[in-house]
């Protein structure tokens, strides 16, 4: 069953390419409004604190990239609250890559790791 299906699913974070599933909706020209809906129902909790491992700055980045500003300050703004001052959104906003934005977080993690 896909994403869309008439039966449906919610999006698994673990399981499903989230970067593609936000440049289809960027594609389709979806409203930040609902997938702000997909995204607050779907959002696993401890998903930014392992950002190494997973694709929460490919996420970031691809709303950048579709337009989608808000959702990825609200994002940024609930990882913060367990990682303080490592998704910084001007950080976001100034990458001009996933590589570029990836590092400054892993910039912001030493610095905080190292007090």
């Amino acid at each position: 069953m896909g994403l869309f299906s008439g039966f449906g699913r919610n999006l698994v974070w673990k399981d499903d390419n989230v970067v593609e599933f936000v440049q289809i909706c960027h594609y389709f020209m979806v409203s930040e409004r609902f997938v702000n809906d997909i995204f607050r129902v779907t959002f696993p909790p401890d998903y930014c604190h392992s950002f190494r491992e997973n694709q929460f700055c490919e996420v970031l980045f691809a709303l950048k990239f579709s337009g989608y500003l808000n959702l990825a300050r609200n994002l940024m703004s609930f990882a913060s609250r367990r990682y303080e001052d490592i998704f910084v959104f001007q950080d976001l906003v100034a990458a001009t890559s996933v590589a570029s934005f990836q590092r400054a977080v892993e910039r912001h993690f030493n610095e905080l790791d190292e007090n």
